[in-house]
């Protein structure tokens, strides 16, 4: 066999070098502090979750991991922001359904979430509550529709503003009840839940977190609860489902994401990470003040979610005709 050639030598050297440091890289990952973006500003359910994952991430990883707020746009300023940073794990996102909505009900969307962003770990859904005022006539879901269908257009829901995942559980719950409603919108999720309590509005798609308060003071009543399952606070509230109205697994979903083409080692040290933190009490703790509910999910199934999610969003807008900027 002839000996190889001094050039051949030098090539394979160079490959033995080239691809023995890419190992190492991945290796050692992370090398540096770690960024999780929060597309919203500060104290809201994204950035609390964001915020208690990054100490336990600075614990499992050995390296400081720092939230950084970059709000605006409905979230989607700082979604692009973390799109447009280099795909190696050290910028995540700390995402929500909210870019499910960006993606298939905005007129002209600045990204689409299933093909710009790499899932790394889902972390958990806050389901949603239908509440009204006691003295609302229906006590649940079923005697609702009933009433709703005999006076279309007859019962008033409350609403955050246009293009919220309170508007879209509203439009979910007409397209799948098959009844109209007359949508009242508000500047935000508080004056919506006042006018519910006071009766001026009959019902409002709540989170979990913010309605619960008024419900175990006795101003508001739980309807229905979306959701696969009952909610462990409401045992005795049947789901939309229980109650003959399909398709409401509808609700605020929280989970961290990278900018897409990051190397698939380092998401699995990611995933396994965050793995490891939401075991910890602590994490548990925070999740059920938030009334988040924790459902362990690989990285192929949090992209089915956020592709089944933007299939059933798109469905919903065509139905429903909604126009959204």
């Amino acid at each position: 066999m002839k000996s190889l050639s001094p050039i051949l030598r030098v090539l394979m050297a160079i490959t033995l070098i080239v691809s023995s440091g890419l190992a190492g890289a991945e290796d050692v990952f992370p090398s540096h502090p770690i960024r999780i973006v929060v597309p919203y500003t500060p104290g809201g359910v994204n950035d609390v979750v964001a915020r208690v994952l990054a100490s336990g991430l600075t614990e499992q990883l050995h390296q400081p991991v720092i939230v950084e707020n970059r709000s605006g746009a409905g979230g989607d300023l700082g979604t692009l922001y973390v799109m447009r940073q280099p795909a190696d794990g050290y910028t995540l996102l700390m995402t929500s359904n909210a870019v499910g909505i960006s993606t298939a009900v905005k007129k002209k969307p600045a990204f689409d979430a299933t093909k710009d962003l790499q899932p790394v770990s889902f972390v958990g859904t806050q389901w949603m509550t239908l509440v009204a005022s006691p003295a609302f006539g229906p006590k649940n879901v079923q005697e609702l529709v009933a009433l709703a269908k005999s006076k279309p257009g007859g019962i008033s829901c409350a609403t955050p503003g246009p293009g919220t995942p309170h508007q879209l559980a509203m439009e979910f719950f007409k397209h799948n009840a098959g009844v109209d409603l007359l949508m009242v919108p508000f500047q935000g999720s508080a004056p919506a839940l006042t006018e519910v309590m006071a009766g001026r509005v009959a019902i409002y798609f709540a989170a979990v977190s913010s309605a619960d308060p008024y419900v175990r003071s006795g101003k508001l009543k739980v309807l229905g609860v979306t959701g696969h399952r009952r909610l462990s606070i409401y045992p005795n509230v049947p789901t939309f489902a229980e109650s003959g109205v399909p398709n409401m697994d509808f609700g605020f979903w929280y989970g961290l994401t990278a900018p897409k083409g990051t190397p698939p080692a380092v998401v699995s040290k990611l995933h396994d990470a965050v793995a490891a933190v939401m075991q910890t009490p602590k994490v548990q703790a925070v999740m059920r003040e938030q009334a988040l509910e924790v459902e362990p999910k690989s990285t192929d199934e949090f992209a089915k979610l956020i592709s089944d999610d933007v299939s059933n969003l798109r469905a919903v807008k065509k139905a429903a005709n909604i126009q959204i900027d």
